[in-house]
């Protein structure tokens, strides 16, 4: 009787077996772990690498921030180790804004603006995966500026003001309004350079105005509200050179221009009320800065008249135009 062949060690149920076990471990971690942070960060710690899809496909390394909106960690892709911030959006509280913040990104590219590196659906959630800005955000910028008794630089002021007005004449271009340009939402790499990001309650226009109607849908951040949006009007891409006419002032002053506990009153302030003169910088930045505060839309500077000014105007040797990729 010949002796029978050698059986061929078959791989598929120890691949199997891989595959189950981590199904296993994704079911129980959803069943035992209610934070959708410590699941996040959970599974990001299981599963196979060589299978590793999704969330399995990062390393969750820290907690940047949560908001109303998700909760956006710092992240390491397994694949390349760089390092990236991944957002994770809830798709039962949050859809609209993670698909809208998503697509947005995704069609943008400009040097001053978060850069999108894909997305994916897990577990009721979506995931934004972005280029990370080691440097923090301009908030954390000018509070660490002022525990140190120290003015923001001139030169400073003039810089992101080309960069962030480049990035608002990129978008306007686009026909995208941001609606929350603020300081927390300007991020610095780490050669100096700031990135617009958060575009979550952005809005693609097809027509010059947003109307009264959608005006009541709450956007932004009421310290940097423009008056047209304050009294409920029609208002248009001119409510972002508002908002970054804010940051401006708050990079010089280390305030902000109006402020008040009460909303009503805060409304008050930015319909009625001139801010408190900006002191210690140029003529020349002083009135960028006002222009960009006019309370009438059509008295206030458009994105590109702006960045014209900023280009024009500032230290000699400071100044640097901004190249956008056009596609």
């Amino acid at each position: 009787t010949p002796n029978p062949k050698p059986q061929t060690p078959n791989p598929k149920p120890l691949l199997t077996f891989q595959k189950r076990t981590f199904r296993l471990k994704y079911l129980k971690i959803r069943m035992e772990v209610k934070s959708p942070e410590q699941r996040a960060l959970l599974l990001s710690q299981t599963g196979p690498s060589s299978e590793a899809k999704g969330l399995a496909r990062y390393e969750l390394i820290s907690q940047l921030g949560r908001g109303a909106s998700g909760t956006v960690f710092l992240a390491r892709s397994r694949t390349s180790q760089r390092l990236l911030v991944l957002k994770q959006i809830s798709l039962f509280q949050g859809r609209a804004r993670a698909q809208n913040e998503n697509s947005l990104l995704e069609k943008m590219s400009h040097p001053s603006i978060v850069r999108s590196l894909g997305s994916f659906c897990e577990g009721g959630y979506q995931y934004i995966a972005m280029e990370y800005a080691e440097g923090g955000d301009l908030h954390a910028y000018v509070t660490e500026l002022r525990k140190a008794k120290s003015k923001t630089p001139e030169s400073r002021v003039w810089d992101i003001a080309r960069q962030l007005f480049s990035a608002l004449e990129y978008v306007h271009g686009r026909q995208v309004i941001h609606r929350d340009v603020k300081a927390p939402n300007i991020f610095i790499s780490g050669d100096g350079s700031i990135r617009l990001g958060d575009f979550g309650v952005s809005k693609s226009l097809h027509q010059n105005l947003v109307s009264e109607k959608d005006n009541f849908t709450r956007i932004g951040t009421p310290l940097y509200l423009a008056p047209e949006i304050v009294q409920h009007k029609a208002y248009d891409y001119k409510i972002d050179v508002w908002a970054a006419g804010i940051v401006l002032y708050f990079l010089c002053t280390h305030r902000m221009p109006f402020q008040s506990e009460n909303l009503l009153a805060l409304g008050a302030l930015i319909v009625q009320e001139q801010p408190l003169p900006i002191d210690g910088y140029s003529s020349d930045l002083v009135s960028l800065v006002n222009a960009c505060l006019q309370k009438k839309p059509e008295d206030r500077l458009s994105a590109s008249q702006a960045l014209s000014l900023a280009l024009n105007n500032g230290p000699p040797g400071q100044k640097k135009i901004i190249q956008a990729d056009s596609n």
